[in-house]
């Protein structure tokens, strides 16, 4: 069966009959790494290393259940089925597929995916990382508003394979959003999309300043609020790179329970010891974009 809509993001071709409006149209004529269907959802896995709340996970198989939006099925990395609920909106859907379940995929294919933002600098790419309200997506949709071009939000891939130099594939065209944070850059809220009905995050497109090459990573930056008034780079060394790095993972507890822990343990490796990571302390409140994006721009235009 052929795929009625075809994209591309986190460096995989994407063949899909459901219509994502946030990713890149993909020329039909590529056979797709990745096949999302919609269709029975089982109910179980059989025999599964985990149970979760809302999740059962096995060898390269997730089963994931979101009340009132969908019950999704990740397989081998290369297949999603969706079992919509009824009554569901098609953004919420998406946003899970664009979030755990692509999470999840991209474990079974044995590479890295890091909670990050990241931007295009000349011939590299730098990662802004941090937990959910850190800063990254601000961090970045201000230094792409002052003319780089963005590579991912939340969601960055890394990839080692052949190379000592890991390498990050582009994600799709878009940020997410607070209100408070698209309202101090100057925009309105409503002009944009909310990512999902109950939160004040929106989703808020890039178009000419998107990255769609796959680019050497050159610096790792992981923000970290605190309850001092000052802005402070702290270049990380040895074990401390390792942690910073395996702490940034996106969804890490899949990996215990999928084939990609050995690779997974490589690729972070491999990241630590040929990137330069450090951690930015950076005040909770007032919390400064422009005043950030000076020093971490300085920092990595070095």
């Amino acid at each position: 069966m052929s795929s009625k809509y075809h994209y591309k993001a986190f460096g995989l071709s994407i063949g899909s009959d459901i219509e994502f409006p946030e990713l890149l149209r993909l020329n039909t004529g590529e056979i797709p790494d990745v096949i999302i269907r919609q269709g029975a959802v089982p109910d179980t896995l059989e025999a599964p290393l985990k149970n979760g709340i809302r999740y059962q996970a096995k060898q390269d198989q997730l089963l994931l259940n979101l009340d009132g939006i969908a019950r999704f099925h990740v397989r081998c990395g290369n297949r999603v089925t969706v079992a919509k609920a009824a009554g569901a909106k098609d953004k919420d859907v998406r946003a899970i597929l664009l979030g755990s379940v692509f999470g999840a995929l991209i474990h079974q294919r044995a590479l890295l995916p890091m909670h990050a933002s990241s931007i295009r600098v000349k011939d590299g790419c730098v990662m802004f990382c941090g937990a959910s309200g850190s800063g990254k997506s601000t961090i970045a949709n201000t230094l792409v508003r002052r003319g780089y071009r963005l590579n991912a939000d939340d969601i960055t891939v890394v990839s080692t394979g052949e190379r000592s130099q890991p390498l990050v594939y582009p994600g799709y065209p878009a940020f997410k959003l607070w209100e408070d944070a698209l309202m101090k850059s100057g925009e309105n809220p409503g002009f944009h999309s909310r990512l999902r009905a109950p939160l004040k995050k929106y989703l808020v497109p890039v178009t000419q300043d998107f990255n769609q090459d796959a680019l050497p990573v050159r610096k790792v930056y992981v923000l970290l609020p605190h309850n001092k008034d000052t802005i402070a780079i702290e270049g990380l060394k040895g074990i401390q790179k390792f942690a910073a790095v395996q702490h940034q993972t996106y969804k890490p507890k899949f990996v215990k329970f999928m084939k990609s822990g050995k690779n997974y343990f490589q690729t972070v490796s491999t990241v630590s010891s040929q990137v330069s990571v450090s951690a930015v302390h950076r005040p909770i409140t007032p919390f400064l974009p422009d005043r950030l994006a000076d020093i971490l721009e300085e920092d990595f235009s070095r």
